[in-house]
């Protein structure tokens, strides 16, 4: 007959104590989840951003990244149409840069970095007043060269998608944390 043992009471005490000390540490840290409040409203509508960059089609990159991750998020709803939202995004992409960064021994660029510069700005439709507002920020992701200009051209989308799912995701996370 196999007997299993009870933990005796102070091994309990100790795991007991330790759990609540974690729990009130945690509680305690100001970890709060990203939620929208009263103040923001339940819906923001991202409007296409102005491209004065020589990079065509980047805009809509950007737009897509952030309706993704607001929709992923879901902090605020995103709207497709103009009106009914409470919150409006809109912004400015200023440059889209390529250079060299990696070369081979025989000075072949290895790997490009681009970069993309842009201004962002959240304001209320009802009043006009500006709610949020960066400017220059900028953003650079290194991608694989290549001869060919189909692979080259699919490398450089890649890493303009990256760039902007980064952007969207930096712009969701400090709107959200300024309120």
């Amino acid at each position: 007959m196999i007997q299993v043992s009870k933990q005796p009471r102070p091994y309990r005490a100790t795991q007991t104590a330790l759990l609540t000390l974690a729990l009130l540490l945690v509680s305690s840290c100001g970890y709060r989840p990203l939620i929208a409040n009263a103040e923001l409203g339940s819906a923001i509508e991202i409007r296409l951003l102005e491209n004065i960059s020589t990079e065509p089609g980047v805009e809509k990159l950007v737009a897509e990244a952030l309706v993704e991750e607001f929709l992923r998020r879901g902090a605020l709803k995103p709207r497709y149409q103009r009106g009914g939202a409470d919150l409006v995004l809109e912004g400015r992409i200023r440059r889209v840069s390529a250079g060299h960064v990696a070369f081979s021994s025989v000075a072949l660029a290895l790997e490009d970095e681009i970069e993309l510069v842009l201004d962002v700005t959240v304001l209320r439709p009802s009043t006009g007043e500006v709610l949020w507002a960066r400017s220059g920020w900028s953003r650079a992701e290194t991608f694989t060269t290549s001869g060919d200009p189909n692979v080259y051209e699919s490398n450089k989308l890649q890493a303009l998608r990256r760039i902007s799912a980064g952007v969207a995701n930096r712009i969701h996370d400090e709107l959200l944390q300024s309120f």
